[in-house]
């Protein structure tokens, strides 16, 4: 069984994001965490389209939990575990 909260996370930003391995990383890090990692699909500088890319491509590793950071709506897009809401989102009632 999956812990509810994994301890450990792994947070992307742009540079990430853009990494032409990011595949074999993320590969990698699913492997080491052993089912208690999460990723945060995250890029303040990315555009919408490559927020969605980005989370579609991280919700390809079955042994990760995925959280999509600002984005509620490609949170539900991609089935991801969760969404983290910053100072600059969208109240959590409005989310909700």
């Amino acid at each position: 069984m999956r812990p509810l909260f994994p301890r450990l996370h792994a947070i992307t930003d742009e540079r990430i994001a853009r990494r032409p391995d990011l595949d074999d990383v993320a590969r990698e890090l699913a492997t080491t965490g052993a089912g208690n990692l999460a990723l945060h699909a995250r890029g303040r500088a990315l555009s919408g389209l490559e927020h969605f890319q980005l989370a579609v491509q991280l919700s390809n590793l079955p042994t990760v939990q995925l959280f999509v950071n600002d984005r509620l709506d490609i949170a539900l897009a991609v089935g991801a575990s969760g969404v983290q809401l910053g100072g600059g989102s969208l109240s959590v009632s409005a989310e909700r």
